[in-house]
Order: C-alpha cells, then sequence, then structure tokens
C-alpha cells in the first residue's frame, strides 16, 4: 500500500469542540485509489469514505476489503457494519473480535469503544453522526426512517445514557436541490411534524425536500445549542459520488466514525 499524500491538523484541547479540523487521507494499491476525506474533533474521526479505480471509476462499498487500507494507517481498528433497511431499529456494539462485522438488521449502531469503526453506506441517504465524551453513534437517515421516526428512536436510546454533551455532523446526501417529492411522499412530509417551511420548497404540484434541515431542528429540539457541523455535498449533484436517484447505481460510498485512543492520535499527521 502506498500513501500518495495525507495531512491531518489536529486540536490541542483534550475536550470536544464542535469546530472539527479536516483531514484527507489517499492510498493507492496499485488496482485502486482510496480517498477518506473527513474531520476531527479531538479524539473523534468522522467522514466519507470513496475508492476509484485507476481510471477514476467510483467503486462499490458493500465489499468489506475496501475499508481495511484504513486499518493499515490506524492500527486495531475494528469495522461494525448493519444490513441496512430504511427502519428505525438502533444497534448498541461492543468491542469486536474480527476486522469487520455485520450486526443484522438495522440502520443506526453505537458505541463507547475506542478503535470500534462505525460504518454506514449511502446513494443519496444521509449519513448522520454523533458524538459525545462516551458515546460515537453512526445513523443512516433515509426519508422513509425519518418518515418512521428514527430520529425519535436515536433520541430515546441517547437519553439513556447520563452525562453526556452530544455533538452531531452530517454528511454527503441528496439535497434540496435534487430531491423531488410528489404525491403520497410529499403529503407524509407536508404532515411530518419536523418539516418546518425551510425543508419543502418549490411549486405545490413538484416539491423538493431538504433532509439537512429536518436533521438540523431535531438536533436543536433535542435539546442543544449547537448546529449540526455540515460538511455535507449534493450526492446527486456531484458525479464522484454514487446515486441512486440519478442512476439508480447498486453501489453504495462508505461513511464511518470512530474514536481513536490518545496514543493513537499521531497517525494520521
Amino acid at each position: 500500500m502506498t500513501y500518495l499524500n495525507s495531512y491531518a491538523t489536529m486540536r490541542s484541547p483534550s475536550i470536544l469542540s464542535n469546530h472539527p479540523e479536516p483531514v484527507a487521507i489517499k492510498l493507492e494499491d496499485g488496482l485502486r485509489q482510496y480517498y477518506f476525506r473527513g474531520f476531527y474533533d479531538h479524539d473523534v474521526l468522522f467522514g466519507h469514505y470513496d475508492t476509484f479505480d485507476l481510471q477514476r471509476k467510483p467503486l462499490d462499498f458493500t465489499s468489506r476489503d475496501v475499508y481495511l487500507p484504513l486499518e493499515q494507517r490506524i492500527p486495531g481498528l475494528r469495522f461494525s457494519s448493519l444490513r441496512q433497511v430504511h427502519g428505525t431499529q438502533i444497534r448498541k456494539i461492543e468491542r469486536t473480535s474480527i476486522p469487520f462485522e455485520n450486526h443484522g438488521e438495522g440502520d443506526a449502531l453505537y458505541t463507547d469503544q475506542i478503535l470500534q469503526a462505525l460504518t454506514i453506506r449511502t446513494a443519496d441517504c444521509l449519513p448522520l453522526f454523533l458524538y459525545s465524551q462516551d458515546f460515537i453513534l453512526a445513523a443512516h437517515i433515509g426519508y422513509r426512517g425519518l418518515l418512521d421516526g428514527i430520529l425519535e428512536q436515536i433520541e430515546y436510546e441517547i437519553n439513556l445514557i447520563p452525562g453526556q454533551t452530544w455533538f452531531a455532523a452530517i454528511g454527503p446526501h441528496i439535497q434540496s436541490c435534487c430531491f423531488e417529492a410528489r404525491d403520497q411522499v410529499l403529503k407524509e412530509f407536508e404532515s411530518f411534524e419536523l418539516c418546518s417551511t425551510h425543508a419543502i420548497m418549490g411549486p405545490p404540484a413538484s416539491r423538493f425536500i431538504s433532509l439537512k434541515s429536518m436533521v438540523q431542528r431535531w438536533f436543536q429540539d433535542f435539546g442543544s445549542d449547537r448546529m449540526c457541523f455540515d460538511f455535507s455535498t449534493c450526492t446527486f449533484c456531484h458525479v464522484d459520488f454514487h446515486s441512486y436517484r440519478r442512476s439508480r447505481t447498486p453501489f453504495r460510498q462508505g461513511n464511518l466514525i470512530v474514536r481513536r485512543s490518545e496514543e493513537h492520535t499521531s497517525e494520521l499527521q
């Protein structure tokens, strides 16, 4: 594995800041190029992970092996995933003994384990990351799960954990410029509690939806005085991202969050 280039700026305070610093890693194995583009907030790393062939064609993230190059850069990483079903189920993850483990059906997972990376796959849905002093959480937020109450289920789960201050970040997903809703789906959104005037726009017959606005409103209603950290890009607009609505692709991009121990704070520098 060749490390073509990488950079990272680490924050010196030992507390979470909600002012994450950028980090990027580019790796190559002779057949593929791997890019991790993300952010650090002290010891929490989150972002999205892309891989391309040497002709710059995006490759799929349903395969486990595309994650493993990152483990070479951060030794000891273990990866956890779910069989995503656009539902509301959340799973707590303990430390796994194998490099990559699928934990069954679900659309959100959380852990208090060091070096236990939580991964979700998206191709227009919104990747949501939450983190606190002791826990990290990754969630796959599509419109079906959103309407069915996945955010409320997340809120219920994390309210069971005492003494935490939560921060949130939103990754690449289809945005209001391209997410058109009609007929029954539009009616469901129009009556949805989190759907403010900023979340639906356009003419009555064909309106556009902002998943991000609803997630941000939920996080503020949850009791936080902080905005979600937004590093999103529209997956429909940008061809470097897989987009189901653009091309009906079966491929997905990867998203992950992980907490590292103090002894690993210089791995990416």
